[in-house]
């Protein structure tokens, strides 16, 4: 028997689909569900060394940030440390599946990674761009003080990361010896910007307006109180 057509969509539903995922591509993107597994062995050979994992959490404002180090196996207080972020739609697993783990082992560097509030297996519901991320920063790097406390940190950051590592600089600037930013956002409006003109560049400025401004009462609403597209890390000329 022939299934009945699927009743069209009308145009004010597709546009409220298309807004939603908007508003959820800024504040809740794709979140990556894995496991410690799925992080390898706990002892991993780098460079001549060994490099053991361990994992631990961090909490700040109520949420536990799922957090880890790799560290050379005797080697209790490193000297040299990176802490990498990740960007809005990836989580800690970007250090075991990319160079990162790697590059840092070839520095005889720790490594420190962790998840940021609702991204990975951290928890919480949503993401900020950096402006609420800056402060994890730095509740993770004061666990890294108190585990090798004197050593020199540098933080490697990538797309929302790198944009929470320079805002991390903006409001505590004495905290990393160094900055590696991949693919950073000078603003929000900038990113847009960038998106509308590669996406749609005869999109009429008023119409882009207006979604920018419901833009901000959606984010600012899901986020409870935050507001994602004021994410600038120095304010314009």
């Amino acid at each position: 028997m022939a299934e009945p057509p699927k009743k069209k969509e009308s145009k004010i539903t597709l546009i409220r689909r298309g807004y939603d995922n908007l508003v959820k591509t800024v504040v809740r993107p794709p979140r990556i569900a894995y496991t410690t597994e799925d992080l390898g062995p706990t002892l991993k050979a780098l460079r001549g060394a060994v490099y053991e994992r361990t994992d631990f959490e961090v909490v700040h404002n109520k949420l536990k940030l799922k957090c880890s180090r790799w560290a050379r196996e005797g080697e209790p207080r490193p000297k040299k440390v990176v802490l990498y972020l990740h960007s809005n739609s990836s989580c800690r697993l970007a250090v075991v599946r990319s160079p990162v783990l790697a590059t840092c082992a070839c520095a005889r560097a720790a490594l420190v990674s962790f998840d940021f509030a609702g991204c990975g297996i951290s928890e919480g519901d949503t993401v900020t761009l950096g402006l609420r991320e800056r402060d994890q920063v730095e509740a993770v790097l004061a666990e890294v003080r108190r585990w090798a406390p004197g050593a020199r940190v540098c933080i490697w950051g990538r797309s929302m990361g790198a944009a929470a590592a320079l805002l991390h600089g903006e409001k505590y600037p004495d905290e990393a010896r160094g900055l590696v930013l991949d693919s950073p956002f000078l603003s929000f409006r900038a990113l847009k910007n960038d998106l509308i003109q590669r996406a749609a560049p005869k999109a009429p400025k008023c119409g882009v307006a207006c979604v920018m401004c419901c833009l901000a009462c959606s984010a600012r609403r899901r986020t409870k109180g935050c507001n994602p597209t004021k994410a600038q890390e120095r304010p314009d000329p």
